[in-house]
């Protein structure tokens, strides 16, 4: 994780200092007046910078491919398609793991994706098939999920500025606004799982191998295990969101993402002292993923 809060000081405030002014350094060398107001879209400016910038760095992509490949992700998931990718990016992505792999078999670093393609289980490696496989579902699960959570978590403390003041008036509440950002938003909206046994769920047979599709975002919003479940609440105590899955399906990053939205959130708090919408928010294209296109938003300087 480390490298995680280095990278804050890095994507996320590079990031921020990107608006329409550009950097504030330059600002004052080029002895341009500085706004107290800026515009523009978080979603592509903040909210996926840090999530896509981890992965690569983690999976050990070089640094002159990350705008590539970060590119192909963001177009990829944004284009209307059957699939959380879609067809014509899939292809790029999975061509280019197959050739970072090979690279990686020859010369391996401390990156994730050397370590995974060197290992053995009871003498056996992971095929190459199962390595870019590997590779494909760090890439955009490891990204995009947590794109949208963090996008989420703007449009909802915009939409519930009470909220946004509590956390301001007691930090402390950060574990807990994690929690409740990752139920409210819910970025991966359902799962398919195939049944090993015949088993009954509230009154209906579900025979074995038959598949199931497992509804996180309903789950999520179920008014009998949560109270008020349609209202974002950071207080919220507790919070058995089923937002990271369950059981041996659990997210592997989890941890991940939260500390990468913690990064973000506590970096907007410390730079800016109110947000608004500067317009329109636009959805992701996608039943599998919920997640904003874009959200442009005003930001006013703290």
């Amino acid at each position: 994780f480390g490298a995680v809060e280095r990278l804050r000081s890095g994507a996320v405030e590079a990031a921020l200092a990107g608006g329409p002014g550009g950097n504030d350094e330059h600002q004052d060398d080029a002895g341009q007046e500085t706004t107290d107001e800026e515009t523009f879209d978080f979603v592509d400016k903040v909210a996926k910078e840090l999530p896509l910038q981890v992965i690569c760095a983690m999976v050990g992509v070089p640094r002159e491919d990350r705008g590539m490949l970060i590119d192909w992700l963001d177009k990829g998931v944004a284009e209307p398609s059957e699939g959380v990718i879609s067809a014509e990016y899939f292809r790029k992505v999975r061509d280019y793991g197959s050739d970072l792999i090979q690279e990686k078999l020859r010369k391996p670093g401390d990156d994730i994706l050397s370590i995974i393609a060197h290992a053995a289980v009871d003498g056996e490696r992971l095929t190459d098939r199962e390595l870019v496989a590997f590779f494909i579902l760090l890439c955009s699960a490891g990204s995009e999920t947590t794109r949208s959570a963090i996008g989420g978590a703007m449009l909802a403390f915009i939409r519930n500025p009470d909220q946004l003041e509590k956390l301001r008036a007691e930090p402390g509440l950060m574990r807990w606004a994690l929690e409740e950002i990752v139920r409210w938003t819910t970025p991966s909206i359902y799962k398919r799982r195939t049944a090993m046994q015949d088993t009954e769920i509230a009154g209906q047979s579900i025979a074995a191998n038959q598949k199931v599709t497992i509804w996180e975002l309903s789950a999520n919003r179920d008014e009998a295990k949560f109270d008020r479940p349609f209202e974002f609440d950071i207080t919220r105590k507790p919070n058995r969101h089923i937002g990271f899955g369950a059981g041996v399906h659990f997210c592997l990053g989890a941890n991940l993402a939260r500390l990468e939205i913690r990064s973000v959130l506590e970096a907007l708090m410390a730079r800016y002292k109110d947000f608004s919408l500067a317009g329109e928010p636009a959805w992701t294209p996608s039943n599998r993923l919920l997640g904003l296109r874009t959200l442009p938003v005003r930001f006013q300087r703290a």
